[in-house]
């Protein structure tokens, strides 16, 4: 709960999963197209997911 007790974050608290301090924050492609916007997104999605993946098997093989 938030600190007034009505169960939403406290103002300039930061979104729901995500750390104080996160350098993970990137901004949204804008190429002037929302396809092309899409395709970057995506894109930048798997290229995190494949990390994660890494990390994941590492921890889990140890």
């Amino acid at each position: 709960m938030g600190e007034s007790g009505t169960g939403r974050a406290a103002p300039g608290a930061p979104p729901a999963g995500v750390r104080p301090g996160s350098s993970r924050h990137s901004e949204a492609p804008d190429t002037g197209s929302l396809r092309s916007d899409m395709i970057g997104l995506l894109r930048r999605i798997n290229a995190t997911r494949a990390h994660l993946a890494t990390i994941m098997s590492i921890q889990m093989a140890a």
